[in-house]
């Protein structure tokens, strides 16, 4: 069975405004995949937890529903942030 992306991974790693309002900036941290034996995660080698601001003790990773480069994307998921995928 061929492994399928279900999710991109995202980090905020900054602010800007559009329009007057504040928004969320993302990077893109890696990936989950639907693999044979269930779902499993591909983090992007360079990406370094300790390097992002928290006001806790934690890094919130947030998940987006991946979706093929030809279909439009769901505007109430991502509510107009910048996704780097």
């Amino acid at each position: 069975m061929k492994s399928k992306k279900t999710h991109n991974l995202a980090v905020v790693v900054g602010k800007y405004t559009k329009d007057g309002e504040i928004r969320n900036a993302y990077l893109n941290v890696g990936c989950v995949f639907d693999g044979e034996y269930g779902p499993y995660i591909l983090l992007t080698k360079t990406f370094n937890p300790a390097g992002i601001q928290s006001d806790d003790s934690g890094v919130i990773i947030k998940m987006f529903e991946h979706k093929d480069s030809g279909t439009k994307q769901n505007n109430n998921q991502y509510d107009g942030e910048i996704m780097p995928f």
